[in-house]
């Protein structure tokens, strides 16, 4: 495995204030999770830092890891991302069938927050970006 870049080494390093403050000393690593459970991941799309994020997911950050309420990234970014970076989560492998601990998936809460047409858009983006491949269809609800 290749040496972080140095955005990459930066980014982590200033996360360790987020994630750890009463220790920020503690060194952050894409599988580093915070008191709450949440990855350096969640921490950024929660933060809306959309470069951020695009570069832990090009770096290998676990798009699917749960998080705080049993979130995963995906379901932090269905309530703010854009449409790329949503894509972008899909791309890499984030499910759509993921459930929070409340029993929602991430289209549930970019539904709950009147995003639906983002939604979509981010759909179709990874559609196209990985011809061949369809993001998982979520359980339909009641079946």
């Amino acid at each position: 495995m290749s040496e972080p870049s140095p955005e990459l080494q930066q980014l982590l390093q200033d996360l360790a204030c987020v994630m750890f403050p009463d220790h920020p000393e503690q060194p952050v690593t894409l599988q580093s999770r915070g008191y709450d459970g949440d990855s350096a991941l969640h921490v950024v799309l929660w933060q809306g830092n959309e470069r951020a994020a695009q570069l832990l997911i090009d770096a290998g950050a676990e798009v699917n890891a749960a998080g705080e309420m049993g979130e995963t990234p995906l379901h932090v970014a269905a309530r703010q991302a854009s449409a790329e970076t949503l894509a972008r989560l899909l791309c890499a492998g984030a499910r759509l069938d993921s459930l929070s601990e409340f029993g929602q998936t991430a289209a549930d809460l970019a539904r709950a927050a009147a995003r639906e047409a983002v939604w979509q858009q981010a759909l179709q983006l990874a559609r196209r970006h990985r011809p061949g491949k369809q993001p998982a269809k979520p359980p339909r609800k009641g079946a």
